[in-house]
């Protein structure tokens, strides 16, 4: 499992139509499998999850990325997960770091950064 968060300001509508599309575009077998949106206490929560297959690992990683939109401001916490082997060993190939950077490079086009936790 891997895990980022990232920071940046907009339009969370617009910026979660963006990512959806733009993901779609970094590779043949992603899919976006589910997306919603609630509204809690005036705070907009977007909720993506995104598939890919991974030919070095020979399975699927998800990819998971929560937004989260007070007044414009947005954070966006990303976790990658199941992109590894075996039942005990859990051997990863790092996908599930690189499915993360694939939304990390789109989120830093619109002006987001990584924070740090």
């Amino acid at each position: 499992m891997a895990r980022i968060t990232m920071q940046g300001k907009g339009n969370s509508r617009e910026i979660v139509q963006y990512l959806g599309d733009e993901m779609l575009k970094t590779g043949m077998s992603v899919e976006l499998l589910e997306s919603f949106e609630r509204t809690f206490h005036g705070v907009k929560v977007y909720t993506l999850v995104f598939e890919k297959y991974f030919m070095r690992s020979s399975n699927r990683a998800s990819l998971t990325a929560v937004l989260m939109d007070q007044e414009g401001e947005i954070l966006v916490d990303i976790i990658g997960s199941a992109g590894g082997q075996g039942v005990f060993f859990k051997m990863s190939w790092g996908a599930e770091e690189d499915f993360i950077y694939s939304l990390e490079s789109i989120l830093e086009t619109l002006g987001f950064s990584r924070i740090e936790q």
